[in-house]
């Protein structure tokens, strides 16, 4: 019983270890490197120009 407490521990903590860490490379991805690419071409894609060509290109 007190081995299986100890993996479950084990896997718990690799869980959390894992969620922190692709926490913090999302975050890193979305405001930091050269310029923050990702958050740019969210910024592009959010764009009114963009979400204008797009509508109009569905309605034809």
């Amino acid at each position: 019983m007190q081995t299986d407490i100890k993996r479950k521990l084990k896997q718990l903590a690799k869980k959390q270890a894992i969620s922190k860490g692709l926490t913090i490379a999302a975050t890193l991805a979305l405001t930091y490197g050269p310029g923050g690419i990702i958050g740019k071409l969210l910024k592009i894609a959010g764009s009114k120009w963009v979400i204008g060509y797009f509508i109009k290109r569905r309605v034809k």
